[in-house]
């Protein structure tokens, strides 16, 4: 079951606000996660330091390891990458979203992500890691990478008007998949039948009849296992 994003706000900064954030008047690209290799941060970091005339602006627990700590080191000091330690308040989160010009995505597992889908419900244009998860969460409407290069040509050569349109299609998937009251009547129905159900019987997925070298290679590599969570 899927997250909602209606909670998210478009905000429209205050003078305070261009005074703490001046970048808000720019085009820049936003980008909030845990600071983890499997969400490829190192990857967007180093493509935007080769692009120094698109402005970065990246949120994270930059502190909790080595991994966040070196990153934060090498590029903390780059004139276009602006680094914030975690925002927890939900309007300062909501300032430096509503206001950028696309949101990259780098997870590259995880299944559907909350940050991803409240970008999308803000109608940002999302740049997203090409992994399955990320695909379906966006229906394929989004633009994808897998390599840093990938990653460059993209930002390099995707024009306004083109990021225009996809951030509305981005707001449209949002408001009909990812909206609060769906995922609660979701779950409404899915308990609802757990408790007029006495055993689950064992389901086998169409993946299953393909075989694993094919899965890898399409990045479906999770769908190896014909066994649901239930079933483990």
């Amino acid at each position: 079951i899927e997250y909602g994003a209606d909670h998210t706000l478009k905000v429209t900064p205050t003078s305070c606000d261009l005074k703490k954030y001046p970048f808000l008047i720019e085009d820049y690209a936003f980008k909030v996660c845990r600071i983890e290799p499997e969400n490829n941060v190192h990857m967007v970091l180093e493509a935007f330091n080769k692009v120094p005339n698109k402005k970065l602006v990246m949120v994270g627990n930059w502190s909790v390891s080595e991994y966040g700590k070196n990153l934060k080191t090498k590029y903390s000091s780059v004139p276009n990458i602006i680094l914030y330690d975690p925002i927890y308040d939900q309007r300062s989160i909501d300032i430096l979203r509503s206001n950028a010009a696309v949101y990259v995505h780098g997870h590259s597992a995880g299944g559907t992500n909350p940050s991803l889908v409240e970008a999308m419900y803000l109608g940002l244009p999302v740049i997203s890691y090409g992994v399955s998860y990320n695909r379906t969460t966006t229906e394929g409407k989004a633009i994808y990478f897998k390599t840093e290069e990938d990653l460059i040509d993209l930002i390099l050569t995707n024009n306004p008007e083109t990021l225009k349109k996809m951030g509305q299609t981005m707001k449209s998937i949002a408001k009909r998949r990812y909206v609060w009251d769906l995922v609660a009547n979701k779950y409404r129905t899915l308990i609802k039948e757990s408790l007029t159900v006495g055993k689950k019987q064992h389901i086998v997925p169409k993946a299953s009849y393909v075989t694993p070298e094919v899965l890898d290679s399409l990045d479906l590599g999770h769908l190896k296992s014909s066994k649901l969570i239930f079933e483990k």
